[in-house]
């Protein structure tokens, strides 16, 4: 019998009858059932449930969680208090799947949950779409498909249940934005809106990889500019976590007077005097309502 490890699931098992000859049925509230990791020390397992009909009577199930999976191999074993009845004993060996990014299947032991991930330049590159979120969690070796499958549209990553050196690979991915910034970097806007934060619509830069310098204190500036004018926008920054970020307002009488492709920069002024760009994209602005 072979599972995925680290996942719950449900075992099962017969009781054979000694004196009558015969697998016994309707036991399930005298057995006592113990679990076995790897060879280890035994584990008391919950009060397990009829499954029988015609065709396997004497068939019992119990159900385990992840922790009690999460071993390369287990034995099931126990006990009735009915006399003359034995519990059959069964092994279970645990397997991990992993499927990487272009679908093949790996040469080394695949991952489980808290391995470390190793994502190719090409895979990071590919991540890097922006647009759609998806959430992924690694469990049971499980997260490279799911990476894979949500990179058939554009998405930024949220991470959840990676260990370090796994985090420390998707911090490798220079920038996330949010809306209306996509991945590319490229702002889009409509003439004659307005883009506040109190409307989750502010122009935010996250840094995950933590590669920019120390912005507290720092003075923070949006430029637009397409070689003819230029617009400059005040912003703040800040740290959430281990992600930093910038983050800039507009008004709709600031957007009304755009219209059309132009270049921006993120800069700022450090609290020590000096100057560094953080951030440069395209910027583009379509009719609004508005205008």
């Amino acid at each position: 019998m072979e599972r995925l490890r680290a996942t719950a699931t449900t075992i099962r098992y017969q009781a054979w009858d000694a004196i009558a000859g015969q697998w016994k049925t309707g036991d399930a509230t005298n057995h006592t059932l113990r679990w076995r990791k790897d060879g280890g020390s035994l584990s008391v397992l919950a009060s397990p449930s009829i499954f029988e009909d015609a065709t396997f009577p004497g068939t019992y199930a119990v159900a385990l969680n992840s922790s009690e999976t999460d071993c390369i191999s287990g034995l099931l074993q126990g006990k009735s208090s009915t006399a003359g009845i034995a519990i059959v004993p069964v092994s279970v060996d645990f397997k991990t799947s992993t499927v990487m990014l272009d679908g093949s299947q790996p040469n080394y032991a695949p991952a489980v949950a808290g391995d470390a991930m190793t994502l190719t330049s090409g895979e990071r590159g590919a991540v890097r779409a922006g647009g759609q979120e998806v959430s992924v969690t690694l469990m049971s070796g499980d997260v490279v498909n799911q990476i894979r499958d949500a990179l058939e549209e554009p998405l930024t990553l949220s991470i959840d249940g990676f260990t370090g050196n796994a985090l420390s690979q998707l911090r490798a991915l220079p920038v996330v934005t949010t809306t209306p910034v996509t991945q590319e970097k490229l702002v889009t806007l409509l003439a004659g809106d307005d883009y506040y934060q109190a409307d989750g619509r502010a122009l935010e830069f996250v840094n995950s990889s933590q590669t920019w310098p120390d912005l507290a204190g720092a003075e923070l500036s949006l430029i637009i500019e397409n070689g003819t004018s230029e617009l400059t926008i005040e912003g703040e920054a800040g740290v959430t976590g281990w992600e930093q970020w910038v983050r800039f307002e507009m008004g709709r009488n600031q957007t009304a007077g755009l219209m059309g492709l132009y270049d921006y920069s993120v800069w700022a002024e450090l609290g020590n005097g000096h100057e560094v760009t953080l951030v440069q994209g395209k910027f583009k602005v379509n009719p609004g309502a508005g205008v």
